[in-house]
């Protein structure tokens, strides 16, 4: 739609079409077309946006809401909500736990 921005990580060029991958709130990766490569223009490319990364953790032996969370300067019921637990829940080695 126009008006929409989206920030984006890659751009692939696929036959006549380009398409920028961009990751959603979920974690996950999707894909909108930008345009027909060497078309019309298919919208304003800004550098100056504040990007966002997510970052995950992998649990290990030994871990803890309170020692993940105090790694990473949260607070232990962030991440536990983070990741649609309580601070009572169990959490396993080779899990992986949203951080931000």
């Amino acid at each position: 739609a126009t008006g929409e921005s989206v920030i984006y990580d890659h751009v692939y060029i696929r036959g006549t079409y380009v398409w920028a991958r961009y990751l959603s709130y979920s974690g996950r990766y999707h894909y909108v077309a930008l345009g027909v490569n060497g078309g019309e223009s298919y919208g304003s490319r800004s550098s100056n946006v504040q990007t966002y990364a997510h970052t995950y953790y992998t649990v290990r032996s030994g871990d803890s809401f309170w020692s993940i969370a105090n790694k990473y300067e949260i607070s232990m019921y962030t991440l536990a909500a983070n990741n649609g637990k309580s601070i009572y829940s169990l959490i396993y080695p080779g899990e992986s736990l949203y951080i931000r």
